[in-house]
């Protein structure tokens, strides 16, 4: 899955928001951004879950935002879309093990999980992309979207 949604999610949106705003100003952030917010709405899909609570979802919902934004910059910064899949396919395999069934009811584990923990151990994430993002070479990219036009 962790492939899947980063050809989907990087590969595909974030370069189409790219040649759609790309140029304007701020139009580098704007794409990695939105493209990181359908990323972490994406996460919504977990209200259809009885098990997970409303909370729980709408945390996960920023925290998965905050990693697609920096998965974003770096997938620019390296122009490589393997690294970034594999640390998500990473993410998600450490969310089914937490997850198995049989270990611990799911229940559990998120009622256990209802916190702002996630968000504190992602924002450092954001935090890290956004100082990435302020050395990527914007002119570089911007040059690049011309030329792919």
């Amino acid at each position: 899955v962790g492939y899947a949604e980063e050809y989907i999610f990087r590969g595909l949106l974030q370069s189409l928001f790219l040649k759609k705003y790309g140029l304007r100003k701020n139009g580098v952030f704007a794409s990695i951004l939105l493209s990181s917010l359908f990323f972490g709405a994406l996460h919504l899909l977990n209200l259809t879950k009885p098990e997970y609570p409303t909370a729980q979802v709408l945390i996960q919902v920023v925290y998965a935002t905050f990693i697609g934004f920096f998965f974003g910059v770096v997938m620019l910064k390296t122009n490589k879309l393997i690294p970034v899949a594999i640390t998500h396919a990473l993410i998600n395999f450490f969310f089914l093990l937490v997850f198995l069934p049989g270990l611990k009811p799911v229940q559990d584990v998120v009622d256990d999980s209802v916190s702002i923990g996630p968000i504190i151990i992602t924002l450092p994430l954001f935090i890290i992309g956004l100082l990435i993002y302020r050395k990527l070479d914007k002119k570089e990219i911007i040059e690049k979207i011309e030329n792919e036009s």
